[in-house]
């Protein structure tokens, strides 16, 4: 008959945001905070409806307007992976939305997408998104 050892654990010095499951049989679920991408991506609707209907574009700068916004849509799902890259396509949709660019400001300004850019941990990222959307 032989006795097993107590099974023992050591974790050490974790950086910020790790996530750290501890024991066995051990099941998690990870749900992205924020807001649910369907929810998200509705915010926008409207921004491509005014850039389908902008006066100030022309075919080829609504294409190109579509495809900033896009970006902007895609960088904001993941917000809190990567915030520089939503600060990025922010900064070049400005340019290229024309008119537009209010009505992106509007959808970014709302509570959901509020919801999602809030968990951008990152202060001067933050800071400077809130800036280029008049937050």
């Amino acid at each position: 008959m032989s006795e097993e050892s107590p099974v023992g654990y050591h974790i050490g010095n974790v950086g910020a945001g790790a996530q750290v499951a501890q024991g066995t049989n051990i099941t998690q679920t990870m749900l992205q905070a924020g807001v649910a991408p369907d929810e998200l991506r509705e915010v926008f609707t409207p921004v491509f409806r005014a850039i389908d209907t902008a006066r100030d574009l022309d075919e080829d700068e609504k294409a190109v307007a579509r495809e900033a916004a896009q970006e902007v849509v895609e960088a904001t799902e993941r917000a809190q992976e990567d915030p520089s890259a939503l600060k990025r396509a922010l900064t070049k949709a400005r340019r290229l939305l024309g008119d537009a660019w209010e009505h992106l400001a509007s959808a970014m300004n709302s509570e959901t997408v509020q919801k999602t850019i809030e968990t951008i941990t990152e202060a001067a990222i933050l800071a400077s998104i809130k800036s280029l959307t008049g937050a």
